[in-house]
């Protein structure tokens, strides 16, 4: 009787075993949901590592049919942010459907599921980083790409399956190397425009205008420009200054979205070397006996990038990261005597 019972458990064992198991004629269409019977039926058979192992092997599939359907059309930096919409969706609907549904209440899949967990998502991210990396895309266009990739990582924390520091320590090669290429692009850009630099006060214009640029600093954070204001349209500091601070504030932006504490180094030396250069060339002019007629307009500006520009950028820096910035102190202290 016993070996009976054997052979039919072992029969039923291989026609559930061969109706889960993965094959190119079979459709994908059912998902986890048209195999939930099958896999109930093998843990009532004591089966458990098998319908994990079969589960799995399903997971995969399904997560590789998924991905294949996402277009390619557009920017790369497109793509990868629906890719990862599909993987991330994916990936928290096949967590619940293993802690809820397939294996409820016992732990007899879930470490070989977190193992699972963590090989596809190493391979989604050496494929996100091939992705995003191979163009030598600015740092303004990876930024949101990353924080939405890490927001949606994030996400899956709530389910008990943490891989943000995979995420993290994947990314910090390559984004260490996206810094410093942006810091050395924005360096140069700092140069070209401080030789053209005239310090003349920056005219806007008209009042529309005027109106606009104000509005657009007050959100920034620079709510004291008005002060700089002479006459209806005229502001008492140069175009050099102005394209500057656009400039800073959008970097000092994409930085906090791709903060994590392996790079803050990185991000740090960034901001300190970019507002560095500014400031050199602020003193140098300053120093420029051709510029003497200039020098108080010159001293106006320095005001305004060390103690407007640059303690906005402090306050910010500490509000996102919870601490002072050492850097971006290093460099008001070295630069504070032009103002």
């Amino acid at each position: 009787m016993r070996k009976k019972l054997d052979t039919r458990v072992d029969t039923l064992t291989v026609m559930l075993t061969k109706e889960l198991k993965v094959t190119p004629e079979k459709s994908l269409q059912g998902g986890l949901r048209s195999a939930r019977p099958f896999i109930r039926v093998l843990n009532q058979l004591n089966k458990a590592s098998l319908s994990c192992d079969l589960f799995l092997a399903l997971c995969s599939s399904i997560l590789r049919a998924q991905l294949k359907r996402v277009r390619r059309d557009g920017p790369a930096l497109n793509y990868v942010s629906s890719a990862s919409t599909v993987f991330f969706t994916n990936l928290s609907l096949m967590t619940t459907e293993l802690q809820k549904v397939a294996f409820p209440g016992t732990g007899e899949c879930a470490a070989a599921f977190v193992v699972w967990a963590t090989r596809e998502f190493n391979l989604f991210v050496s494929y996100v980083i091939r992705e995003l990396f191979v163009t030598q895309s600015s740092l303004s266009s990876l930024s949101p790409c990353i924080a939405a990739v890490s927001t949606k990582c994030d996400q899956l924390t709530s389910l008990g399956l943490d891989l943000r520091y995979l995420l993290d320590g994947a990314l910090r090669g390559p984004l260490t190397k996206a810094l410093k290429e942006t810091r050395d692009k924005l360096t140069d850009t700092i140069k070209l425009r401080c030789s053209e630099d005239k310090w003349k006060p920056f005219n806007l214009n008209n009042r529309q205008q005027r109106d606009k640029f104000l509005a657009e600093f007050s959100e920034a954070g620079l709510t004291s420009m008005t002060s700089y204001l002479t006459g209806d349209c005229w502001l008492r500091l140069s175009n050099n200054t102005i394209l500057f601070t656009r400039l800073y504030l959008s970097l000092l932006q994409d930085c906090f979205q791709l903060a994590t504490s392996e790079l803050l180094y990185s991000i740090e030396d960034t901001l300190y070397v970019v507002m560095q250069h500014q400031l050199k060339h602020v003193d140098a002019s300053l120093r420029n006996d051709q510029l003497a007629d200039e020098r108080e307009f010159i001293v106006q500006n320095a005001d305004f990038i060390l103690n407007n520009l640059l303690t906005l950028c402090e306050n910010k820096f500490e509000q996102h990261f919870q601490f002072k910035s050492k850097k971006l102190a290093q460099v008001k202290k070295e630069f504070q005597h032009l103002a």
